[in-house]
């Protein structure tokens, strides 16, 4: 058992020395930076520039997101300028973008743990759908939806099937709001979160 511990531990010293070599002494392969914790999911700012791209691809696909009318046009736009700044000093300063950007993630925790699949049919509309409307197509990867896309649509269907009979009212959208920050003052308490900044 010893021998098997030993050779193990002199190929792990060898892949770390070779992936050493092959990134140069002081380079990095990537950098991202850490932002927050939602139980056991850490969240990083790539995280947050894809989330961001895939917001907006929701949009193309569906101008009447649910997930996108709840969150709002400047909350996009301040997730878009975030990208291209000192992120963490400027969310600080930002307490109810911060907020907004905690309980999105815990949403898609919580419909992740749904376990609402997507049909291959659903997923074939999708992907000809993004064709059709010319959206960005960065969400798909060889052909196929990025996992977090699927994620994003997983809780849009599950927004759209919670809320269905909200969304016939007159006053939709107050409602809506109002029952969607009921779920997510719940989702708030199932889920703890804590920050790196």
């Amino acid at each position: 058992m010893k021998l098997i511990n030993k050779k193990i531990l002199v190929i792990s010293k060898l892949v770390l020395l070779f992936n050493y070599a092959l990134a140069g002494e002081g380079n990095f392969i990537s950098e991202d930076r850490l932002l927050f914790k939602i139980s056991d999911k850490v969240i990083s700012q790539e995280d947050i520039g894809y989330f961001d791209r895939n917001i907006k691809t929701l949009k193309c696909l569906y101008p009447d997101s649910l997930t996108y009318r709840y969150f709002g046009e400047e909350f996009v736009e301040t997730l878009s300028r975030f990208q291209n700044t000192d992120f963490p000093s400027e969310v600080k300063k930002d307490l109810i973008f911060k907020k907004k950007l905690v309980s999105l993630f815990k949403l898609l925790k919580y419909s992740d743990s749904q376990r609402l699949g997507l049909s291959k049919d659903l997923v074939s509309l999708v992907k000809e759908s993004i064709r059709v409307n010319r959206c960005k197509t960065d969400v798909l990867f060889k052909g196929e939806l990025r996992a977090n896309f699927k994620s994003l649509l997983s809780l849009e269907l599950y927004l759209k099937s919670r809320y269905a009979t909200s969304l016939k009212g007159q006053d939709s959208q107050g409602d809506l709001r109002q029952s969607m920050d009921i779920l997510i003052e719940s989702i708030d308490k199932q889920y703890q979160h804590e920050f790196y900044f």
